[in-house]
C-alpha cells in the first residue's frame, strides 16, 4: 500500500527537479546574454579610417570657424 505513495513522491521530486533545471537554464541564458552585452559595450568601437578623418576634419573646421 505504501508503494504508490513512494512512486508519487518520486514523480513529484522529479517534476520539481526538472522545473528547477529549467529555471537554472533560463537564468544562465539571461546572465550569459547580459555578459555578452556588457562585453560589447566595454569594447571600443572600431571606426573606419576615412570616417575618422572626416570627423577630424569637421572638428578642425568647426574649431577654426569658432576662432574666426
Amino acid at each position: 500500500m505504501w508503494y504508490p505513495n513512494i512512486q508519487m513522491a518520486s514523480q513529484n521530486l522529479l517534476c520539481m527537479s526538472f522545473g528547477l533545471l529549467i529555471e537554472l537554464l533560463l537564468t544562465f541564458s539571461a546572465l550569459f546574454q547580459i555578459e555578452q552585452l556588457l562585453l560589447r559595450n566595454q569594447s571600443p568601437h572600431k571606426v573606419v579610417t576615412e570616417q575618422a578623418y572626416r570627423l577630424q576634419q569637421g572638428l578642425l573646421l568647426t574649431s577654426t570657424q569658432q576662432q574666426v
